[in-house]
């Protein structure tokens, strides 16, 4: 007869239910023994570790549950053909300089550069036909501030939003106001998408294969 290790409180692979065992691991060994007629006993282990070597030093025949193959593992046991795969992630903390370099990496890709620079050149068509809509250079204020501090904050009022309504006065000057402030709202999906991407978060992943015994 054989004798069967597994180990309890390692859903959903084996745990005892009221008296009974279950999971998915000794389902489909009790699958296996059906068809093959083969008796044996089911021995608990306390831990995985143990249940192994169990297997090595004669107290089992074979380890039943869901066992993730390692490289050190396959020079001292023998597995049976994987019966499902996983994914495990590892988190580990990033320092503060990481995190930036991480951030400027993202912000000197060529793909969000050129986004930018897109964008900040159809601000800078914007804000020029609102220059001339409004009649910027016949204005009093324009005068006394100059021309190019006075273009720089149309400018800047058009490209950050906030304060746009005391740009302009006319319908036409409006509708150009609206074309930036849609602008803005269509960036900003495809910037932020871009800046995740680049610089995605600190750690590593790779799938585990699981075994039954």
């Amino acid at each position: 007869m054989l004798r069967v290790g597994v180990v309890d409180g390692a859903p959903p692979c084996s745990y005892r239910d009221a008296g009974a065992w279950r999971g998915l691991a000794i389902d489909l060994w009790n699958r296996i023994a059906t068809r093959e007629r083969l008796a044996y006993v089911v021995t608990e282990m306390p831990t995985v570790q143990e249940m192994l070597e169990g297997t090595r030093d004669g107290r089992l025949d074979l380890a039943v549950g869901c066992l993730n193959v390692s490289p050190d593992r396959l020079e001292r046991y023998r597995f049976s053909l994987p019966f499902q795969e996983d994914g495990l992630a590892v988190m580990v903390v990033q320092s503060r300089l990481d995190l930036g370099r991480s951030f400027l990496a993202a912000l000197l890709t060529p793909a969000l550069l050129q986004l930018l620079g897109g964008y900040l050149l159809a601000i800078a068509l914007l804000a020029l036909l609102t220059w001339n809509v409004e009649r910027y250079p016949q204005q009093p204020q324009t005068l006394s501030q100059g021309r190019v501090r006075r273009f720089s904050k149309v400018f800047q009022v058009l490209a950050t939003g906030p304060g746009s309504n005391t740009l302009v006065v006319t319908t036409r000057g409006n509708s150009i106001v609206l074309a930036a402030l849609h602008g803005e709202d269509r960036l900003s999906l495809p910037a932020g998408w871009l800046s995740h991407r680049e610089c995605g978060t600190g750690g590593a992943g790779h799938g585990q294969r699981r075994d039954p015994f």
